[in-house]
């Protein structure tokens, strides 16, 4: 019996010794897994915040430059017609959202939406000016109809889509 007193003295400490020493790496093992899940948070928001801000620029250019005016001032060319031109509008808007639809991946659905929104009234607005044109009117007689027409929906839907992307980009610093 004296034996197992013995014994049980140097055992007990031992047993407790080792398991809070189990528990203490476990613990470690914990934090430290925290740690690096945090670091790579940081890490993967910030490269996502850097994308992010590469997609409102390729947005925002796309606005600024497809606005009817600029559009058709970009693309008037000596001795077309108002349909070649209207044409070339058309094209140029399409081919450059379609370069830039895959933002849509970094931008809210209501800024992406307010973006297609500009795209389409621009469209919009070409046509109609073309189709109160005579039949064998000039390009420069589209580009004039069309800035004439000055501050339109094409336009104000444009301010619209790059004042919901400045705010999106505010509310995520």
């Amino acid at each position: 019996m004296n034996s197992l007193v013995e014994i049980l003295k140097f055992s007990i400490p031992t047993l407790i010794l080792a398991a809070s020493a189990i528990v203490s790496m476990k613990i470690y093992q914990k934090t430290e897994k925290e740690k690096s899940s945090a670091r790579c948070r940081l890490v993967l928001s910030k490269a996502i915040m850097s994308v992010r801000l590469q997609a409102c620029e390729r947005i925002l250019l796309f606005l600024e430059r497809n606005k009817p005016t600029q559009v058709v001032t970009r693309l008037l060319a000596p001795r077309i017609s108002a349909r070649e031109l209207q044409h070339e509008c058309i094209t140029s808007i399409g081919n450059e959202f379609e370069h830039n639809f895959t933002q849509q991946l970094y931008v809210s659905v209501k800024t992406w939406n307010a973006s297609s929104v500009a795209k389409e009234s621009a469209i919009y607005l070409i046509n109609k000016a073309f189709s109160e044109l005579p039949e064998n009117a000039s390009a420069q007689d589209l580009a004039l109809k069309i800035i004439q027409q000055g501050n339109t929906d094409a336009d104000t839907n444009s301010i619209k889509a790059i004042e919901e992307l400045k705010n999106e980009l505010q509310q995520s610093c």
